[in-house]
C-alpha cells in the first residue's frame, strides 16, 4: 500500500484548501500542553489501485517547526468500527498527541463541509492514481479479502493494545 500526500497530485489546490488551526496564547480547554501557535493538516491517502479503503490520514504539523506533531486516521464509512479519527500507531506522535486528536475531533472534524472535502480529495486522488473510488473494493478476490481483514484485525489490536496502556497508571 502507498500513502501518498494530496499535494503530490494537486499542489495548488493543497495549499488553497489545507486546513489550518491555530491556537491563542492564553489557555483554554484544547491547550493544556499544546504550544500556542498554527497547525495544518496535511491530506494523505492510499494510492493503492485495489484498495477503497475510504480514509485520511492528516498529518498535523507545527508551523514553527515545520515537524509532524500528530498523524491522525479518519475513515469516511459511519459504520466502519475503524473509523476513528484515532492516532495512527503507524506513526510518530509527539507527547501532546492525545490533545491534538481531541482537538481536531471536536473542532476541525465537525464541520460537515470539511469532511466532503476530504472525501473529493481522496476520489481525486484515487482517479489520478488511476482507479475508480468506489469499485475497487469488489474486485478483491477473496485472498486478498481475506489479507484486508487480517490487516484491519492487526490493526484493531494494536489501537486496544495502545489503549489499554494509556489507562494504566503510571
Amino acid at each position: 500500500m502507498s500513502i501518498l500526500p494530496f499535494h503530490a497530485y494537486f499542489p495548488e489546490l493543497a495549499e488553497d484548501e489545507c486546513r489550518h488551526v491555530f491556537l491563542e496564547g492564553e489557555p483554554g480547554p484544547h491547550q493544556s500542553q499544546l504550544p500556542a501557535g498554527g497547525y495544518a493538516l496535511m491530506e494523505y491517502y492510499c494510492t493503492d489501485r485495489k484498495c477503497d479503503c475510504r480514509r485520511v490520514i492528516l498529518a498535523v504539523i507545527d508551523h514553527r517547526t515545520g515537524k509532524k506533531q500528530a498523524s491522525i486516521s479518519f475513515g469516511f464509512d459511519r459504520d466502519d468500527p475503524l473509523r476513528g479519527p484515532f492516532l495512527d500507531p503507524m506513526n510518530y506522535q509527539c507527547s501532546y498527541a492525545d490533545e491534538l486528536l481531541e482537538l481536531v475531533r471536536d473542532v476541525v472534524l465537525r464541520d460537515p463541509q470539511y469532511v466532503a472535502r476530504l472525501e473529493r480529495h481522496y476520489s481525486m486522488v484515487k482517479q489520478a492514481a488511476g482507479a475508480k473510488a468506489g469499485v475497487a473494493a469488489v474486485s478483491l478476490s477473496p485472498q486478498q479479502v481475506q489479507e484486508r481483514i487480517a490487516q484491519r484485525k492487526a490493526m484493531r489490536r494494536l489501537l486496544e493494545k495502545k489503549q489499554s496502556s494509556r489507562k494504566r497508571p503510571r
